[in-house]
């Protein structure tokens, strides 16, 4: 086994990731998506399926707004006003639904999930689910947005670019891929995957 996982880049790489994130973050991991979402939630689906005739999502995608921090050619997603927001009891009754039919992982998207106000409170009222989002990244760094990452360890920011630098720069605007490489820089140190 030891042999295999020195030969395997994928599994060293996996477990070189669990080792340094952030204890919360490990915990999340372990609980919320290897036990709740893989185990306990698969269970549950097959329930779902049994009981209505259907198996549900492996997970289910929220854009609780469509409003971006950013103007990247081509994209619309800046047109959009706050007003257009999702409310907070609809996106909750998404996840609370989803945890009946099995389904504790959730994807949020946008526009910039960041922009929306209750993402975190989302979080932490479902915290046994597991949540993925979608952001350019440019927000982590405002209003203690990183300790409320760490303190719920069940909401992991997925940064998206264009490619490297020309390319990002060319659309997203420029210098905005030094900034999304200096905030993975903080992630990393601040061990947040």
């Amino acid at each position: 086994y030891i042999s295999a996982m020195r030969e395997n880049s994928g599994l060293r790489f996996f477990f070189h990731v669990i080792r340094n994130m952030h204890p919360q973050f490990r915990k999340k991991l372990i609980s919320n998506y290897l036990v709740n979402v893989n185990f306990y939630g698969q269970m549950k689906g097959d329930l779902t399926r049994r009981r209505y005739g259907f198996l549900p999502p492996y997970t289910i995608l929220i854009s609780p707004t469509m409003r971006c921090n950013l103007k990247c050619k081509g994209c619309y997603a800046s047109e959009y006003p706050r007003s257009s927001d999702m409310d907070y009891e609809t996106a909750s009754r998404i996840v609370r639904e989803g945890k009946e039919l099995g389904v504790y992982f959730y994807t949020l998207l946008g526009g910039e999930p960041l922009l929306w106000e209750d993402i975190f409170r989302l979080a932490e009222e479902h915290s046994d689910a597991y949540f993925q989002m979608f952001t350019n990244s440019l927000l982590l760094l405002d209003e203690g947005k990183l300790d409320k990452f760490k303190k719920l360890g069940n909401i992991v920011p997925m940064i998206s670019v264009e490619g490297f630098k020309e390319l990002t720069d060319l659309r997203r605007g420029p210098g905005v891929f030094e900034k999304v490489e200096r905030v993975m820089d903080i992630l990393r140190e601040e061990r947040i995957p």
